[in-house]
């Protein structure tokens, strides 16, 4: 063997898939390629970091058929790698692509399981490998637009919970919006959005130019505007330009 094996040569040699030709010039290249014997080590490294991560996911996963996707797409990149070893975030790379592998379309979705597990597996890689964790996922709110009728806009706002923090901001746009907590339902109609909350905090944002708007929280209005300007029955925490702040009473924080 002239060149060094790939790392998808190296895994079926491993695993004792690869033919008998192969594994004999692979294991006659080991004896005199320190690089490629340091190799081997890294990836039964990794596959103990794998194997570890994979037996503490519940429901468990066809771990076996997931590595056997991950060797395939190695062995068929093609590309001969250079003497170098590999970097331990490549690793752990490697290992998240199995994870991902088997829990299937499902680690793509928002508050899939498998996302979590899959944040938890790479805690564990990183943690042994040195590599720093990714930065937790931002979570996106919940939300919906619509038009005024006739210039007018309501928002109504059912189930916010003591402490709950509103910002009902005026913008340079023609549709009004409401955004919430994950898991807020809402209800639409001409001109009229409906939200039943969930999360402690929630932006509407209402068109500068709308004639006659309306929020109402939990059946009291909070924000009034009319032709004559803006009217504040709520409780108002703060006003900083053209966004109002409210917060219902009760709840932690400040």
């Amino acid at each position: 063997m002239t060149t060094h094996p790939t790392d998808g040569e190296l895994r079926a040699y491993l695993d004792g898939e690869a033919p008998a030709e192969d594994a004999g010039e692979i294991r006659r290249h080991l004896e005199g390629c320190a690089p490629c014997g340091s190799r081997v080590t890294e990836l039964r490294s990794a596959e103990g970091l794998v194997s570890r991560a994979l037996d503490g996911l519940d429901p468990a996963v066809d771990a076996d058929a997931a590595r056997a996707r991950v060797r395939g797409r190695l062995a068929g990149a093609g590309a001969r790698r250079e003497a170098r070893p590999a970097a331990p975030w490549s690793l752990a790379r490697a290992a998240i692509l199995i994870l991902a592998l088997a829990g299937g379309a499902a680690a793509a979705i928002p508050g899939s399981p498998v996302r979590e597990w899959l944040g938890v597996a790479w805690e564990r890689i990183g943690g042994e490998s040195g590599a720093p964790a990714p930065a937790p996922e931002q979570e996106e709110p919940a939300g919906v637009r619509v038009e005024p009728s006739a210039g007018a806009v309501r928002v109504v706002l059912r189930g916010a919970e003591p402490g709950t923090r509103i910002r009902v901001r005026l913008v340079d746009q023609t549709g009004a919006a409401v955004f919430a907590g994950r898991g807020t339902r809402f209800r639409t109609g001409p001109g009229s959005v409906e939200a039943r909350l969930e999360g402690d905090e929630v932006r509407v944002e209402i068109p500068r130019e709308a004639l006659r708007v309306t929020v109402s929280v939990n059946g009291s209005v909070f924000f009034r505007k009319t032709t004559e300007g803006v009217e504040l029955p709520g409780p108002v925490q703060d006003t900083v330009e053209s966004e109002f702040r409210f917060r219902l009473p009760g709840g932690g924080g400040g």
